[in-house]
């Protein structure tokens, strides 16, 4: 889902990056066209194994990848996750930055953090939406977005399934005897 959508994104709607990052607009165009060859060889190589006739190697690699309509569906839900992802932190952000530019900064920034190996990518996303989208908003508005986004997209969903998971966890511990 993430190399599809960096593609389309790519290929249709390259991303204004600032000058500090003097990628030409061909070369972005060029990547988007790779990740789409990319998503769409997965999508070739998990075709029924049948249909490949004297490649050993090949059929080994069928045994690895999903069904076509699994590989589908982990398309569909990945990119509905970053997709979910983007549209939250826009919600949040000060008017001026478009959702075509923060979902680009937000895939930018994912890709930095895992660069990084900075654990949850703490830092890395505030530091990028500053960088890559500071000529759209004040930085203290982009960093304050950034904060409410982790709160909402990240806190708030593990807390409440860590609440969930103490009530399953105490119902299950009074249903059991006690060993005395």
């Amino acid at each position: 889902g993430f190399v599809l959508l960096g593609g389309l994104l790519l290929c249709f709607a390259a991303p204004l990056l600032p000058q500090t990052l003097p990628v030409p607009v061909a070369a972005q165009r060029g990547l988007g066209m790779l990740l789409l060859l990319i998503a769409a060889a997965y999508l070739l190589g998990c075709r029924p194994a049948g249909r490949l006739v004297g490649r050993p190697t090949l059929r080994m690699l069928q045994e690895i990848l999903p069904r076509p309509e699994l590989a589908l569906l982990q398309f569909t839900l990945s990119a509905g996750s970053w997709l979910l992802m983007a549209l939250c932190l826009w919600t949040v952000m000060p008017r001026g930055a478009g959702p075509v530019d923060v979902l680009a900064a937000l895939l930018l920034a994912s890709v930095a953090g895992a660069v990084l190996h900075v654990p949850g990518n703490l830092g890395v996303l505030e530091a990028s939406l500053g960088h890559l989208l500071g000529g759209q908003a004040p930085a203290a508005q982009l960093l304050a977005a950034a904060l409410v986004f982790r709160v909402v997209y990240f806190l708030m969903p593990f807390t409440i399934a860590l609440s969930a998971f103490m009530v399953l966890e105490l119902r299950a511990h009074r249903r059991t005897p006690h060993a005395a």
